[in-house]
């Protein structure tokens, strides 16, 4: 339970937008948009993490991928964005002191309130479950920390089926920052199917449908849909 791992979350230097590419959403079947693009690239990094944490989970190491799970939050930031516009660059987190609050695990599944252990780099408290049996991976957890003047909180949500080798199922996010007065919020839902991946945990195949919502200061409110085709580009 207390196996180190280099975890950087990542958050917003400024209440705006993640890095992310200027090429506009292709996805197959002309997935709609609203106001926004879908950053393919990040979408493809999510799948990524969630793959990672997924089989960590199933490995039986359920604490290292709750914390593994925490950047499919913050980076959800950067699943849409203003189509030509790329958002403030982020930046990783000090380590916490000490461990505080409860992270109680068995051999398939996780309860953590308050859990926050010092042999992961991470500026955050987790609250939740998180549940890995039979490849089955089904967690709920809240993320509540700081950076800097930010403070942040989201949800995660994650039901998917997971191999060697595929992964199915949903993976949601919800969540808030606020610094220096001004706030930002987003919403995030990834659907994967029949997705393949390699053994670094890059999608080889399949589709990943993407819905994605920004609510930032201001008039600053993007949204975008899109299904992603994957066929190992950038694996």
């Amino acid at each position: 339970m207390n196996r180190r791992i280099g975890l950087a979350v990542v958050l917003l230097s400024s209440v705006a937008f993640a890095c992310g590419d200027d090429s506009e959403s292709e996805g197959d079947g002309g997935g709609a948009q609203s106001n926004g693009q879908v950053n393919e690239a990040a979408a493809q990094g999510n799948a990524t993490q969630t793959i990672t944490g997924s089989k960590t989970a199933i490995s039986g190491d359920g604490l290292a991928a709750a914390y593994q799970l925490a950047s499919l939050g913050t980076s959800a930031l950067g699943l849409v964005q203003p189509a030509g516009q790329a958002g403030p660059q982020s930046e990783g987190q000090a380590k916490q002191a000490v461990q505080v609050g409860t992270c109680d695990c068995t051999d398939t599944q996780c309860t953590f309130v308050g859990c926050s252990d010092d042999a992961y780099v991470n500026p955050f408290t987790i609250d939740g479950s998180i549940s890995w049996g039979g490849g089955h991976v089904v967690a709920d957890l809240t993320y509540t920390g700081s950076a800097g003047t930010a403070t942040y909180d989201f949800h995660l949500t994650m039901d998917v089926t997971v191999t060697d080798t595929t992964i199915d199922g949903t993976v949601g996010t919800d969540g808030s920052v606020q610094s220096s007065g001004y706030g930002t919020t987003w919403e995030s839902t990834l659907d994967m199917n029949g997705i393949t991946f390699n053994a670094g945990g890059c999608p080889t195949a399949g589709t990943l449908d993407v819905d994605a919502s920004v609510d930032g200061p201001s008039t600053a409110d993007y949204s975008a849909t899109t299904t992603i085709t994957f066929d190992g580009t950038g694996c």
